[in-house]
């Protein structure tokens, strides 16, 4: 089973393979005559972590893997998710476990008879590896009128041992990813919450797990960074002894999670522009809602709500905390966002990143920025750092 970090972004980041008559290496290709189609998460491309055997697990069944609260597909299920549809209901499809490298795989055989008529169907695999390292999972999939197909994840890692080989550098690199995990937190039925993640390459083997503070930056709170382990052929890394990611050209996931690419803006420049994010969760626990505008002649309005309700039922008045801002700004060196609130004596200072495109190019004004700032709700009892990416937003009138 993967960790609880990585696996929120698991069922979240579903990416839909058409079925080829060979292992994925590239892009999928339709199959003539045939509309099946099979979704899998994670995806080929990203890294999957999962735990090593302990005690009677995995269960001899997907169904024998309940939560105590009787919910159904607790998160030992669902190492992967394989979603199998078609135009037509399903009818005699067969997914078996070809290739398994060191793994225990449950099932190692699920079929769909498409009794019920439906049109898609999940199979869920538990998977554990007997040793660590990285290891190679294959599916095969048949169905009427259909070659047998194959489909191979071959980024599956269990951490411990020897860090994955790679001496290539991404120093310089910044990268910010917002997960929105679900889990148990009632009897009805799960539900989410959201939670940001950073990570700053600072040279060619440190890595910190936030953005620059106050311009300067930091790392752990001893002062000492991660070390990480690049492979650029494979684009796989390592960060510390159990966090696994990919970088390529198109995109970069830790965690089963999608992270943008990130730079800080250059010192004094101005920005004109207007940015906001919005939770769409159950829980959001922080930032809730953000908002920024800058304008080039150096004014800005800031607002945001900050969640602090750690409950199922929807937040109200009395769990939210709210600032709003208006007056000056000063972009400083790595980020520095300077935030002056004159009618209000109040200074402010966040840290500001631009998203790029996965070759590094800033494009706030189309992909957005990240934002991060000190709050202080009132029943907390002290400050904290929170951010996200905000998308570009229509400016208020006036």
């Amino acid at each position: 089973m993967t960790t609880t970090s990585s696996r929120p972004a698991l069922v979240a980041a579903l990416a839909v393979l058409t079925l080829v008559a060979t292992p994925l290496t590239h892009a999928p290709r339709a199959v003539a005559g045939s509309d099946l189609q099979v979704r899998t998460s994670p995806s080929p491309a990203n890294p999957l972590e999962v735990a090593g055997p302990d005690g009677p697990y995995p269960p001899t069944s997907p169904e024998d893997c309940v939560a105590k609260g009787g919910a159904p597909h607790s998160e030992r299920c669902q190492d992967v998710l394989l979603t199998v549809s078609d135009t037509a209901p399903l009818e005699d499809v067969t997914v078996r476990v070809v290739e398994s490298d060191d793994l225990d795989v449950v099932p190692m055989e699920a079929r769909i008879d498409g009794d019920d008529g439906a049109t898609s169907e999940e199979v869920a695999f538990v998977v554990q590896a007997r040793t660590t390292g990285l290891h190679t999972l294959s599916f095969e999939v048949t169905a009427p009128g259909v070659e047998p197909q194959t489909i191979t994840l071959p980024y599956v890692w269990r951490a411990g041992g020897p860090p994955l080989p790679g001496g290539d550098s991404l120093a310089g690199r910044l990268y910010g990813g917002v997960a929105s995990p679900t889990h148990n937190c009632s009897k009805e039925g799960g539900c989410t919450y959201r939670y940001s993640e950073r990570l700053s390459f600072l040279d060619d083997q440190s890595v910190s797990k936030r953005l620059a503070v106050r311009g300067k930056q930091v790392c752990g709170p001893e002062g000492r960074c991660p070390t990480y382990h690049y492979d650029r052929t494979t684009g796989l890394v390592q960060v510390g002894r159990r966090m696994i990611g990919r970088v390529t050209g198109r995109a970069a996931w830790f965690d089963g999670v999608r992270y943008a690419r990130l730079t800080y803006p250059e010192r004094g420049r101005r920005l004109d522009g207007a940015w906001r994010f919005v939770a769409d969760v159950d829980e959001p626990l922080g930032i809730a809602d953000q908002y920024l505008r800058l304008r080039a002649d150096g004014r800005f309005r800031l607002t945001y709500v900050v969640d602090t309700h750690r409950h199922p039922s929807p937040p109200d008045d009395e769990t939210r905390y709210g600032r709003k801002m208006l007056g000056t700004d000063l972009i400083g060196r790595h980020g520095r966002l300077r935030l002056d609130d004159g009618k209000h004596k109040a200074t402010e200072v966040a840290t500001l990143a631009l998203v790029t495109t996965p070759s590094g190019r800033p494009r706030a004004a189309t992909r957005g920025v990240w934002l991060d700032v000190s709050v202080a709700p009132p029943d907390l009892g002290k400050r904290f750092v929170d951010g996200n990416r905000l998308h570009p937003a229509p400016p208020p009138p006036g």
